[in-house]
């Protein structure tokens, strides 16, 4: 992953400034469902403000989205996008915070196992069982050849994850990558290098989110060449299930 690291880590700074600012040009809101209502209205918590909303997707009570909403005057909140949250992150929240930059000298340093024995040995000191059910995910993620890094940035969890691949037909080795971002919703996408350069390919499911990613283009390095496009849907590299979430609890 040698050249992956620090494209990644460039792509990462994108995706994470401007947290404050990027929030409020996406628009986007932490939704959690609360009851179903029938009728397609729904009791959630919107930013942990409790309120009632409606959709025309029917919604599954106890879920996490990112969402927008529209609203008009006499009439419920209204979602017209959503996102579901991946599952890992209620259980990374038990993590201690750990800025990006540390994980990434973790990953930069060059040994294949330097951040293995990091998670091992926060597993071992964990204070809590919510601390340990979470540092066995992220242990349980390298088991399936992902892995997963911890982002605590201006308050908000999110996380990172990275798994390479070899195309035997283009005989080049690629990096897929997928982000969960509180003020992006989800990114996804693959780096690939092509003689000198590296191509990036984002996929993400908001258009407020790519609107405001392609204003950051010029904090990209010159050799990252990177292309933009929305999707339907995307899907972390690997998730824990419902029955891994209800036994760690």
């Amino acid at each position: 992953m040698s050249f992956s690291v620090g494209e990644v880590s460039a792509l990462l700074r994108l995706a994470a400034s401007g947290g404050i600012e990027g929030k409020a040009l996406t628009k986007l809101l932490t939704l959690d469902l609360l009851k179903d209502l029938g009728g397609g209205r729904y009791l959630a918590t919107i930013d942990g403000k409790e309120s009632k909303v409606q959709s025309e997707l029917p919604l599954k009570e106890q879920s996490r989205f990112w969402a927008q909403l529209t609203a008009r005057q006499g009439e419920l909140p209204k979602i017209h996008t959503i996102s579901s949250k991946p599952l890992l992150l209620q259980s990374l929240a038990a993590l201690p915070p750990m800025e990006p930059e540390q994980f990434l000298a973790l990953v930069k340093s060059g040994h294949p196992g330097s951040v293995k024995k990091h998670f091992m040995e926060q597993l071992a000191m964990a204070a809590t069982k919510e601390e340990f059910s979470a540092f066995s995910q992220l242990l349980l993620s390298i088991h399936h050849n992902v892995l997963t890094l911890p982002l605590f940035y201006e308050r908000y969890l999110g996380f990172l994850q990275m798994k390479k691949r070899y195309n035997k037909k283009e005989q080049k080795h690629h990096v897929d990558f997928y982000a969960a971002l509180h003020h992006l919703g989800p990114v996804e996408g693959t780096l690939a290098l092509n003689e000198g350069r590296v191509d990036a390919v984002l996929q993400v499911q908001f258009e407020s989110t790519k609107t405001f990613l392609e204003k950051q283009l010029n904090n990209l390095p010159p050799y990252l060449h990177l292309s933009m496009q929305t999707v339907d849907k995307t899907a972390p590299l690997w998730e824990m299930s419902e029955t891994l979430l209800d036994v760690s609890i």
